[in-house]
């Protein structure tokens, strides 16, 4: 018996573990080559040198890929890999998708994984006694999850285990879900099937007749059929799931080789692979048919179709190989490797193709033949016709081959640029040294001649047997003439028309230029056509009209529209074209045959009429000032969230280059955008408060998707909103009330000061005024009047006069002068002196402070206080010192050589004290009002002098405050 297990389906991959029992497409001989689907490289780059497992899509058309690397998932725009919380490895393997659209795979580690939106982690660790060689999943129709090891589990959606029924200890094949519903497993090297069902399991004997199957059967699907392929001896049997009857196939040629293999199974076809290269296509067409094999120098570790249709063909380290179509052929492979330059088909040779080297092959039944070598330079121009016997061509000069004979002659010098067959006789060339006539005289002889009025560079031809003129494209503009007639130029609006290529159909002579399709007849221009991609002009470089069909090549590939310029189609991945670069097309019969820059492609006209696709569209993503968030039905924003991104996506592989996005922002734009695939985010960089609508749709060549809409609002800030409004209405009017209550309160408090202080003031005058003062002073003035001592008395009387006044004059004002309370001062230390006689001396020290106001008579009752109880009992000489120092107040000092404060206090203890109480209350008082004003700490302290024990005075210090005349 053969070792079971040894073909690995999609969702058993065992790679890792069986590498050496991985299998190898046998290679079969055709009597005629079959040409592999065209396709193009998908993550080539992302991929490279990565071993990819699996593919599938989820509900949303996102790609997921299994690799030896870990997860990948691709949008259609970019990859990003995906980390899986609590994988033990990286290497994953057999997707399955649940009804509900979670994903299920494993790893190596026995580890069940399960990605649901779009994150990954550990559904299930399959404990040691479950765990098998191989794994398999499979989703039940109840939407529950199946896995095979080496006994069977069944998960609900939620993660939950659901005991079933405990199978006996077997190894089980690759699970297969009949149409309806049950899920199989074939049992190794046996007749029998377990059957999975409704949580039950049960077992049924296969009816197989007289053949003995070995190995392990893989069940499969061919046009609604089922199939089952063993892996030991690789017969194919016919399998009935009414009955579970299995009767061997006609031989495939799967059967001849001991080479195992991998089958996927895709839809009506079956993929075969091999671990080495290459992959081959198992079909039902009345019979089993395998094609020849493809992609031989890949090896193809998985095959996917996804929801639009594309065959995903993963790879080891060379990416994913997408099939757009499987009908629509790759390039040719040419014979010898050549790179062909240009073609034309003939009915009698096949498909003439002229090489990069010079050659001249042609094509028929897939057989090559070589009809000229001896060329000198890239043939890039060959032309046949059905009523001429001769193919004209340029390998470094112009030849003309006879299609019966093969003998090839030369007809003349030049570059050929194009050329027109008049009849089975007569031909122009259009040469870089002008419009050659050729004649051939029969056999082999030709004649040959410039025609004289197109001495000119020419480069494309077209004859219009309706009118028997000939059209001709010079360097000097497009010239017209009858075969032999007089050369007159085509005008247009009396300027010269100049044309990259000309043909004529249908009674109408066709001219294309830079600005578009001039349409003429009988020699005058009677229409313009503007062909047009993608809403812009493009400028048809060479073209054919059939069918009111234009067939051109354009700076962007080639493209069909119809004759009002309306884009029918354009080649490009739908095609498996991978490339703009097109060097020629000849349209013959039904197939359109395109040499370009990787070789020559035949694509039938059933495929290039195949209709354009309606695109899906949604809007995948928005960020809101630079953070991601989730789509709502509608989105209500604050004033500070301005900034909005909307990546917008349309799923596709195949339509890429066709797919543009028309997008309004209502509220913001007056006008439709239109952007390309790839420029998929949208960005609104500063919106204004206001309510708005983002509509988009997709594009594919014409045919538009639904549209699709997201309704926000930003709200406008709170400053302006009609509440703010009537808030700051109040607020303003609470504050005008404060303001103004306080202001009347510090009007009032003011005023209230000011009273006090001139109340103060008043005191303070009262003080200095007092009536010892007076008394002392006239007594003064009477004794030295007594004396008759006229000069002193009147001197006394004067300054007393003026210190009186002064003090009045002070009495209404809130500050003086600086110089000029000092003079007060000095008057009242003079007549205090008189008083005193040479007993008594000052000293009055400003330090040169000016330009400062004070406060008046706020020093004076201190000096006075000096006197009066200081220096009033000393005996001996009495001496004042008052000084001055300005910081951000004036700073007074009063220094006094008295008879200190406690000699004082006994003094004044046996005398009355109204005087002393009643200037010491005015004084402060006026300083706490002058505090309260200044808001400064202001008002004056007291010390004694000693020495030793013994009082020497006393010094008053004063905080004054000042204003700048400056």
């Amino acid at each position: 018996m053969s070792t079971p297990a040894s073909v690995l389906n999609r969702t058993g991959c065992r790679w890792l573990q069986r590498l050496l029992f991985l299998l190898i497409t046998l290679s079969c001989v055709h009597a005629h080559a079959q040409t592999q689907p065209s396709y193009f490289f998908l993550g080539a780059k992302e991929f490279d040198g990565v071993q990819i497992y699996d593919i599938i899509q989820d509900n949303d058309l996102n790609y997921w890929i299994a690799s030896d690397n870990g997860l990948y998932k691709y949008d259609s725009y970019s990859f990003a890999k995906v980390e899986c919380e609590g994988a033990q490895s990286l290497a994953v393997f057999g997707f399955v998708k649940s009804l509900t659209g979670e994903i299920y795979c494993y790893n190596l580690n026995n580890q069940i994984l399960q990605i649901k939106r779009d994150k990954c982690a550990v559904f299930y660790s399959l404990k040691p006694e479950e765990r098998a060689s191989d794994t398999y999943l499979s989703i039940t129709p109840e939407n529950e999850l199946l896995v095979f090891t080496r006994t069977i589990l069944l998960f609900t959606n939620a993660g939950t285990p659901v005991n079933i029924p405990k199978p006996r200890l077997s190894y089980y094949g690759f699970p297969f879900q009949t149409s309806s519903g049950k899920t199989i497993s074939h049992l190794a090297d046996s007749d029998s099937l377990l059957i999975y069902e409704n949580r039950q399991i049960r077992y049924v004997k296969m009816n197989t007749g007289p053949d003995q199957i070995d190995g392990v059967l893989k069940f499969f699907t061919l046009n609604n059929k089922t199939f089952a392929i063993s892996t030991s001896d690789k017969n194919i049997y016919a399998f009935d799931e009414r009955d579970y009857s299995a009767v061997m196939a006609p031989s495939t040629d799967l059967d001849k080789t001991k080479e195992p293999f991998r089958i996927y199974n895709v839809n009506s076809t079956a993929w075969v692979a091999g671990i080495i290269s290459g992959v081959r296509v198992l079909s039902d067409q009345g019979q089993l048919e395998l094609s020849d094999m493809y992609y031989s120098q890949y090896l193809i570790s998985d095959v996917f179709q996804d929801a639009e249709g594309n065959l995903l063909l993963s790879t080891f380290n060379h990416g994913i190989l997408v099939v757009p179509d499987i009908n629509v052929p790759d390039v040719l492979n040419i014979a010898g490797g050549h790179s062909i330059m240009s073609i034309q088909s003939d009915t009698k040779i096949g498909m003439l193709m002229g090489t990069l080297t010079g050659k001249l092959l042609a094509y028929k039944d897939g057989v090559y033949t070589t009809l000229s070598d001896s060329g000198v330079r890239p043939l890039q121009s060959i032309f046949s016709w059905p009523q001429f016997p001769f193919v004209i061509f340029d390998d470094g000069g112009i030849k003309a081959m006879n299609k019966e004979t093969g003998t090839i002659t030369r007809v003349g010098i030049g570059s050929l640029k194009d050329a027109l067959c008049i009849n089975d006789s007569t031909v122009y060339l259009a040469l870089n040294i002008g419009l050659a006539h050729v004649t051939w005289n029969g056999g082999n002889s030709f004649h040959a001649a410039i025609v004289p009025d197109v001495r000119l560079r020419c480069y494309a031809l077209a004859y219009a047997p309706s009118e028997n003129l000939i059209y001709v494209s010079t360097s000097d503009g497009v010239k017209m003439f009858e075969p032999g007639g007089t050369v007159v130029p085509l005008l247009q609006n009396g300027s010269a028309v100049f044309a990259n290529d000309i043909t004529y159909a249908d009674g109408v002579t066709y001219l294309a230029g830079k600005n578009g399709i001039l349409k003429c007849a009988n020699g005058k221009i009677i229409g313009t056509i503007l062909p047009m991609i993608q809403d812009k002009p493009v400028e048809i470089l060479k073209f054919e009209v059939q069918n009111s069909i234009i067939s051109a090549i354009t700076a962007t590939g080639f493209a069909r529209f119809d004759t009002e310029g309306h884009l029918l189609m354009q080649l490009n991945t739908k095609q498996g074209f991978s490339t703009n670069r097109i060097y020629k097309f000849d349209i013959s019969g039904d197939e359109i045959w395109i040499c370009h820059s990787q070789g020559v492609q035949k694509l039938s006209a059933e495929i290039l009429s195949i209709p354009v696709t309606k695109p899906l569209m949604r809007i995948s993503a928005l960020n809101v000032n630079d953070q991601s968030g989730s789509l709502l039905n509608a989105g209500v924003f604050t004033s500070e969230e301005r900034k909005f991104r909307f990546t917008l996506s349309s799923p596709t592989l195949r339509n890429k280059e066709n797919i543009r996005y028309h997008y309004q922002l209502s509220g913001y734009d007056e006008a439709w955008f239109i952007s390309n695939y790839t420029d998929n985010q949208i960005v609104y960089n500063a919106l204004a408060p206001g309510d708005y609508v983002f509509t988009v749709k997709a594009e594919n060549s014409g045919v538009f998707s639904d549209p699709v809409s997201y309704s926000f609002t930003i709200s406008a800030p709170f400053y302006s909103r009609w509440w703010f409004s009537v808030l700051i209405g109040v607020l303003l009017l609470l504050i005008i009330t404060f303001v103004y209550r306080y202001r009347l309160q510090l009007q009032e408090k003011k005023a209230k000061l000011e009273n006090e202080l001139h109340a103060s003031r008043l005191t303070a005058i009262q003080s200095q005024m007092n009536p010892h003062f007076i008394f002392n002073s006239l007594n003064s003035i009477q004794d030295l009047v007594l004396k008759g001592d006229v000069d002193n008395s009147y001197t006394f009387i004067t300054k007393f006069s003026n210190l009186v006044r002064r003090t009045l004059h002070y009495s209404d004002k809130d500050f003086v002068e600086f110089s000029q309370e000092i003079k007060l001062l000095e008057l009242y230390l003079a007549l205090e002196k008189l008083r005193f006689r040479d007993d008594f001396e000052f000293i009055l020290d400003t330090e040169g402070i000016d330009d400062i106001m004070i406060p008046p008579m706020l020093i004076q009752p201190f000096i006075e206080n000096s006197l009066l109880h200081g220096l009033l009992h000393k005996e001996g000489k009495k001496r004042i010192t008052i000084t001055f120092r300005l910081l951000d107040n004036l700073i007074c000092t009063v220094e006094d050589n008295g008879v200190g404060r406690e000699k004082a206090k006994e003094i004044k203890s046996r005398q009355r004290a109204e005087h002393e109480s009643f200037a010491g209350q005015a004084i402060k008082k006026r300083f706490s009002i002058l505090s309260r004003l200044f808001q400064s700490e202001l008002g004056y302290t007291y010390e004694d002098m000693y020495d030793g024990k013994q009082a020497i005075g006393t010094r008053v210090k004063l905080t004054i405050p000042v204003k700048r005349n400056f």
